[in-house]
């Protein structure tokens, strides 16, 4: 009960223009935790996973064909009127599998912080993490 009163707390200050800093983050059975990033104008909302180990957001663009991103949530450049595309090709390897794609710049905001900022857009995603988490991107906490 504590925990819905809060956030019908939060919900009523931001309608009313107030804001606490406070950022939402989902736990799911203890083993990945969510926060939403909006990114576009207007926002599009991705559950991502916030990362202290690495400095890149990344989320599944809307021409991946890979099955994770088919089951996730995915970035439509066409519907955001602040995209701008960079197209550098990117990749990088995880423990559980990798992700390739593309550069792009956009509004992004976490909470009440927004930045314009550079990303990637995810166009092939491989490894069984990607296929059962509830993510749709990552957003690296760390420094460049």
């Amino acid at each position: 009960m504590q925990n819905i009163l809060a956030q019908k707390a939060m919900v009523e200050a931001r309608h009313n223009g107030e804001s606490n800093g406070e950022v939402p983050i989902k736990d799911f059975s203890n083993t990945q935790y969510f926060v939403n990033v909006d990114v576009g104008t207007p926002p599009q909302t991705f559950t991502v996973v916030p990362d202290t180990g690495s400095s890149n957001l990344w989320i599944y663009a809307s021409d991946c064909r890979s099955i994770p991103c088919r089951t996730h949530d995915t970035y439509d450049s066409e519907a955001s009127s602040t995209y701008n595309g960079i197209g550098d090709d990117f990749e990088i390897e995880y423990g559980s599998g990798g992700v390739k794609g593309y550069t792009s710049q956009d509004v992004a905001m976490l909470g009440d912080a927004t930045a314009t900022m550079s990303f990637g857009e995810v166009k092939k995603a491989n490894g069984v993490a990607f296929y059962v988490s509830q993510m749709s991107g990552i957003l690296g906490l760390a420094y460049d």
